[in-house]
């Protein structure tokens, strides 16, 4: 199963609700930068898109729903996300953990 067939999967999964966008959108900027494994890279000028911060700006939404699309995602298989511990990888680095898009055959049933 491939990146796309995996984003197509989510647009028409029923769990989302009619108001949910945000975790859509979230799953099909990243399907921009991810590779055929699922794994999310930086885009040209290096940005990890996986930041909340860019997510936010790139999408025009607040960084709690950048959040809420992360555990929605999650939640419903169609992401992995090891999450950063508390402390200095996520304060010192910014960062909020390991995102890869799953596309595997037995991720996200519809």
């Amino acid at each position: 199963m491939s990146v796309a067939t995996t984003i197509m999967r989510a647009l028409t999964d029923n769990r989302f609700g009619l108001k949910s966008s945000a975790p859509l959108k979230v799953l099909g900027l990243w399907g921009w930068h991810a590779d055929d494994l699922g794994a999310i890279h930086p885009d040209d000028d290096g940005q990890q898109v996986t930041d909340p911060k860019y997510i936010s700006a790139r999408l025009g939404i607040s960084r709690a729903a950048v959040f809420t699309a992360f555990n929605v995602l999650s939640e419903l298989g169609y992401i992995e996300w090891d999450r950063a511990e508390r402390g200095s990888e996520r304060v010192v680095t910014r960062v909020t953990g390991r995102v890869r898009i799953i596309v595997s055959p037995s991720s996200a049933q519809a």
